[in-house]
């Protein structure tokens, strides 16, 4: 009987706790079932949860509240402008009359939500950009960026190059880093600036941008690097001129003084600089149309101011030949370009073989090294009717056989033609009847020496091409 009541009260109290657990539990789901339908109910007219609009959290906003928040930032709106040097300034958007207007897109983004889905966008991201109307007075903003100090001409410093650095002995040439400035691309600063106003964006690195103005050329730029390796090459050049016993030498204190780097980093030698240089030489050494003393076979010192032979240096070719020479960034020996050349560079540039010509005894003598290889008299040119055989140091300018003398007055055929100032020369005569004495005033040349052919024949022998001839009286 005992037994019995107890399984009665235990049933009763298993069916106590049954109801109350069904009650429970409905009355959770009611609730839950409550809030959901107010959830849904509330964002009808609300963005759902997880809901970004340009980047910021809408969620449980209403249309209105999301215009006044944006509304707000508008009126309060900074941008920050990041300088160099650590520097910043700001544009205000009360400064240039910021505002902002708005169409249906916000509305209709709420209407196009599903609010019953609240709960499971609670789960979800949801970005979404909305165009925003900006505006802003263009003048207004033109003065505030006029007033920046990013824009004062005193503060302002334009970027420099890298350049290369004058000649050191002790270093040669280097290359001096570039100075980047602070000079803004006003175009392009201002573009982003406005792209900036549109977006709302409030702050603008400058540098990371790419507004400033850069160097054309940095200390990394392969044309600087270039630049400095050439420099260095051609003063290590040295160019070394023998003129007899004297020495010249075109070394690293006279190149670095003729090259440059232009604007453009390419590496310019002066070819002025070089050819006054050459000049210099010219002048120095160069022995044609020069006085010279000589001394004759009698002994007698004869001062010659006329004539042609002598050293005449080429100074164009040598310019030209010396600045190739200068770009090898080698050491070498140097022979100047010549338009003549004498024998040597001795006070008797002559040297040893030579015609020596009495005008006055009427009498020639060849000496070919230091050896008299022929003596003979001779008939000059005739003086009294003008074709007097002027004095003077020449240079025979080539030999021919069996030349054609044409001139006013005489065609005549010749065996050995050796001409030394313009159409004077040394030939045979074999016209002449005798040679030497005065016959020269009576049956003189037209200004040629005349000789036998025997003679001449001879002479044809030893005289070439630059030979000296020297007359006097």
């Amino acid at each position: 009987m005992l037994n019995e009541n107890v399984n009665k009260v235990s049933k009763t109290n298993v069916s106590t706790k049954q109801k109350k657990g069904i009650i429970i539990t409905g009355t959770i789901f009611i609730l839950l079932l409550i809030i959901y339908f107010a959830g849904a109910l509330f964002f009808k007219n609300h963005f759902l949860p997880g809901i970004k609009i340009n980047g910021k959290n809408v969620m449980g906003k209403s249309a209105p509240q999301v215009k006044e928040i944006i509304t707000d930032e508008v009126n309060n709106y900074v941008l920050t402008l990041k300088e160099r040097k650590e520097l910043s300034e700001e544009i205000k958007g009360k400064d240039i009359n910021l505002s902002v207007s708005f169409d249906n897109t916000l509305d209709n983004l709420i209407k196009s939500q599903n609010s019953f889905s609240w709960i499971i966008s609670i789960f979800k991201k949801n970005e979404n950009e909305v165009p925003l109307q900006i505006s802003y007075d263009e003048g207004a903003l033109s003065k505030v960026i006029d007033s920046l100090e990013a824009f004062d001409p005193q503060k302002v410093s334009a970027p420099v190059d890298a350049h290369i650095s004058e000649y050191s002995s002790k270093d040669g040439y280097e290359i001096v880093k570039e100075d980047i400035g602070n000079e803004l691309v006003r175009e392009s600063f201002d573009e982003a600036v406005k792209d900036a106003l549109l977006n709302l964006e409030t702050n603008i690195d400058l540098d990371k941008k790419g507004l400033y103005k850069a160097p054309n050329y940095t200390k990394d730029s392969d044309k600087t690097k270039e630049a400095a390796a050439t420099m260095n090459k051609y003063v290590s050049s040295q160019i070394s001129y023998s003129f007899g016993s004297a020495k010249e030498v075109v070394d690293c204190s006279l190149i670095s003084q003729w090259i440059y780097a232009d604007e453009n980093l390419d590496v310019q030698i002066n070819s002025d600089a070089v050819k006054e240089y050459v000049k210099g030489l010219s002048n120095n050494y160069d022995t044609i149309f020069t006085t010279r003393t000589f001394t004759s076979r009698d002994g007698e010192t004869k001062t010659l101011s006329q004539g042609d032979y002598g050293w005449w240096m080429n100074v164009p070719a040598e310019t030209e030949g010396l600045i190739k020479d200068i770009k090898t960034g080698e050491t070498k020996e140097r022979t100047p370009e010549y338009y003549q050349t004498a024998d040597n560079y001795s006070d008797k540039d002559w040297g040893d073989s030579y015609v020596e010509i009495n005008l006055t005894k009427q009498h020639l003598w060849i000496y070919s090294k230091g050896q008299e290889v022929l003596s003979c008299d001779i008939v000059s040119g005739k003086p009294g009717n003008g074709h007097a055989t002027p004095p003077g140091i020449y240079a025979v300018t080539y030999t021919e056989r069996d030349a054609r003398l044409v001139g006013q007055n005489y065609d005549t055929k010749v065996a050995y033609w050796m001409p030394f100032n313009e159409d004077i020369g040394l030939h045979d005569a074999t016209w002449q009847t005798s040679f030497g004495g005065n016959r020269y005033l009576t049956h003189g040349s037209h200004g040629c020496i005349n000789m036998s052919l025997s003679d001449a024949k001879k002479a044809f022998q030893y005289v070439t091409k630059g030979y000296a001839v020297i007359l006097y009286k």
